[in-house]
């Protein structure tokens, strides 16, 4: 392909909305059609999608390189007569050091000015690795100077980024979107850069990718920002030539001064940043550790300690069983480099148990693991109960998920202030959760933002057509529900700071995902009015018969059973749901290990369906050697699949493979590409044909993929069941202390 001679520095995407709803993919798409070597990300005030495009753009064929950049207020404070003024830039990464820079400036915008504005002084001190456009956007103060030749201002700012930034690192931007003021204000740029000594710079403002993209971006806007549909700056918004251009496009509407052009190409060439990204970096906070300094030592003293408390009395054979187990996750987890992880969710436990707060079990695979059992970070013993570790985390596999606990609701907000206490305000923010368009909940949306009762712009299947283009662009964003990052180190210069809850925490622009990618620790800290109501209960009640706290209750209890099968579990944590009550109901459930199953059973019932059953042959007679081993693995499910284990050790049993490979091969089967599990699948799927035949084969192996998809894993079953029991303990001994604890925090139920 023909390479062009122009790049598109100022592109907007859907991290930015409204302003732009541009995908990410999109645009590098787009730019590797035009044949354009790099392109610009630069939505204003964020930097949310800058790990996203690096990563893409990295990782494509098309050998886009991302520029990351920022549109931004700069305010040139008052000098003598003239008043305080805010200008437009956009400001670009050279390189790592300009990107944490960019970072540190986003994150110290200033709310108080409209539009939010960064200082010249924050400017100065952050400048290295950056280089600067100096913008004039149509409508804007600065483009009306510029036409009517009120000079000083913008002389005296561009002067100021010459001596901040260096001549070579400073651009004035032409634009041409055809709105008539620009034609005016780009030729007083082109004298105000040659007074200067400094350098032109073509750039369009590229909003959408398409033109025919007008009509819903207009939609976009008038959806996110009501206060936008006056007439008189709506045109700003809905502009048809804010798309992605190609080069022959430009080229012709800056015909008369080609170095404009040349010089993006120029500006793409400065601009070659590298991020560090995981694995290779990990950001973990510094932990005060008493052995050597050495989390991984930490670790095992800690658990050696624990193993002996908890097995010390349960008999040799199975004391040697759980030591061997807890030596094969050790050598596992400090492979990860997850050590830390394990340790800062201890300290939290620890912390809240001198609180009084309650904590449930580790959320998700974590729980099958036996140091998370033996750490006090679930009550749910793995191998009683037939937990797999490498559903946690898989020796095969290079990346390992953050780790996640339960705490009662009301004093989530209180580990969060410890958090910040211990490690420094400045390391801990929470990422943000990006809500995509949805297009049936637009319309009564739309007629309230344009004040019609019936919108149709241009007709109603224009409308529909573009509620259609907009289905999964970013609309809304709000802080992460229970995720929070702790760093190594002041997070503004790694992350974008959007802003601080009402409590002083820092929520950052980033998803969990970026954050992920950047090597950053995080762990889910998830509030559960469950456990509050529970805690209300235990603090309000005297216990009978001695004391009696969240981890003594016992866990035999006929008459929470009774309570449970008999369906009056109203407010009871997931047992309140009418389906989960039924099944508990009709399976008579007796016992913790049959809740765990009924549980279980509930995912399958919600799509209309049952557990899987496996199709394997009837009798004594047949000659295939894992029938039995078959049979063991689904007899506590009445011949079913339930839990994603199940299907695993089936798996294991068919391939003879480890554990890890069962696992991706389930994954594979579940739909996940992954294109050795995939070759070792075909494998058995041959191996089985010759033992029960091709038409048996296949059966099971359909069976299987079916349970792959619809099971869920038994160790984030037994610890949302352990919640469930305890919160029915509770009901069924203290019922009027529970009832009023629930009205008090859930006044609906």
């Amino acid at each position: 392909m023909k390479k062009s001679k122009f790049v598109h520095l100022r592109v907007r995407s859907d991290y930015g909305a409204p302003v732009g709803i541009c995908d990410i993919r999109g645009i590098l798409n787009a730019a590797s059609a035009q044949g354009m070597p790099a392109v610009g990300l630069v939505d204003y005030a964020t930097v949310a999608g800058a790990v996203d495009i690096y990563e893409l753009g990295k990782n494509a064929d098309n050998a886009v390189r991302p520029i990351i950049g920022c549109d931004v207020g700069v305010l040139l404070r008052a000098n003598g007569k003239n008043p305080p003024h805010i200008f437009d830039v956009a400001l670009m990464a050279k390189d790592f050091r300009g990107y944490r820079n960019l970072c540190a400036l986003v994150s110290r915008l200033d709310s108080d000015w409209e539009p939010p504005a960064i200082d010249m002084e924050n400017l100065a001190e952050h400048a290295k690795g950056l280089l600067i456009l100096v913008l004039a956007p149509p409508g804007s103060e600065q483009m009306a100077r510029l036409i009517d030749h009120e000079w000083d201002e913008i002389q005296r700012f561009a002067g100021r980024c010459r001596d901040i930034f260096g001549r070579d690192e400073v651009y004035v931007t032409l634009s041409n979107h055809g709105f008539f003021e620009e034609a005016a204000a780009n030729g007083a740029s082109i004298v105000l850069a040659r007074e200067m000594g400094l350098r032109l710079v073509a750039s369009n403002d590229i909003r959408l990718l398409r033109r025919e993209d007008a009509g819903a971006y207009m939609i976009h806007v008038d959806l996110a920002r009501p206060s936008l549909v006056d007439p008189t700056t709506r045109h700003m918004y809905g502009n048809r030539e804010c798309y992605f251009q190609s080069a022959e496009e430009m080229a012709k509407l800056f015909e008369d001064i080609p170095e404009a052009l040349d010089n993006s190409l120029e500006i793409a060439e400065k601009c070659r940043l590298e991020l560090p990204l995981a694995p290779e970096t990990k950001r973990n906070p510094k932990l005060h550790l008493p052995i050597a300094n050495s989390s991984e030592k930490t670790l095992e003293a800690l658990c050696a300690e624990a193993l002996t408390e908890h097995y010390g009395d349960s008999g040799r054979s199975r004391l040697e069983k759980a030591k061997k187990q807890l030596e094969h996750e050790l050598s596992v987890i400090k492979s990860k480099g997850i050590c830390d992880d394990f340790l800062i969710i201890r300290d939290i436990i620890e912390y809240a148990q001198k609180k009084g707060v309650i904590i449930g079990p580790v959320r998700g695979s974590a729980a099958g693991s036996i140091v998370a059992y033996i750490l006090g970070m679930t009550d749910v013993e793995p191998l009683a109960n037939g937990l797999v570790f490498e559903e946690f985390l898989n020796p095969l596999e290079a990346e390992a998920p953050h780790l996640a606990i339960e705490i009662q609701s009301d004093k989530r907000e209180d580990i969060l202030q410890y958090l910040a206490s211990k490690y420094g305000r400045e390391r801990i923010a929470i990422p943000t959760v990006y809500s995509p368009f949805r297009r049936k909940a637009a319309h009564g949306s739309l007629a309230t933002a344009t004040k019609q009762p019936n919108p149709t712009h241009r007709g109603f299947d224009a409308v529909e057509a573009a509620l259609r283009r907009l289905e999964g662009v970013k609309q809304h964003s709000e802080p992460h529900a229970a995720a929070v990052i702790i760093g190594d180190e002041n997070l503004a210069t790694h992350i974008p700071i959007s802003g601080r809850t009402k409590a002083g925490i820092h929520v950052s622009a980033y998803t969990t995902e970026a954050c992920k990618r950047l090597g950053l620790f995080i762990i889910d800290i998830l509030g559960l009015p469950a456990l509050a109501i529970a805690s209300r209960v235990l603090r309000g009640v005297k216990p009978r018969g001695g004391k009696l706290d969240w981890d003594t209750i016992p866990l035999d209890d006929p008459a929470t059973f009774k309570l449970i099968r008999s369906g009056d579990t109203s407010g009871v944590f997931k047992l309140g749901f009418p389906l989960m009550s039924h099944i508990c109901s009709e399976m008579r459930v007796a016992s913790f290990a049959a809740l765990v199953v009924a549980d279980g059973s509930l995912m399958p019932r919600v799509s209309g369906k049952s557990p899987t059953s496996l199709s394997v042959p009837d009798g004594d007679s047949a000659d295939w050697e894992g029938l039995r081993k078959i049979r063991a693995i689904t007899k506590e499910t009445s011949g079913r699949i339930v839990f994603r284990e199940q299907v695993d050790k089936v798996i294991r049993v068919l391939a003879r493979c480890s554990y890890g490979e069962a696992v991706m091969m389930r994954r594979a089967l579940a739909g996940k590409t992954n294109a050795e599990a995939a070759r070792k699948l075909n494998t058995m799927r041959e191996n089985i044909k010759k033992e029960i035949g091709a038409d048996s084969a296949n059966r099971l192996i359909g069976e299987l993929t079916t349970a792959s998809r619809n099971t869920t894993g038994k160790a984030h079953l037994a610890s949302q069941a352990m919640i469930s029991y305890k919160c029915a303990y509770l009901k069924a001994h203290f019922p009027n202390e529970f009832n009023a604890a629930t009205k008090s925090l859930n006044p609906k139920l």
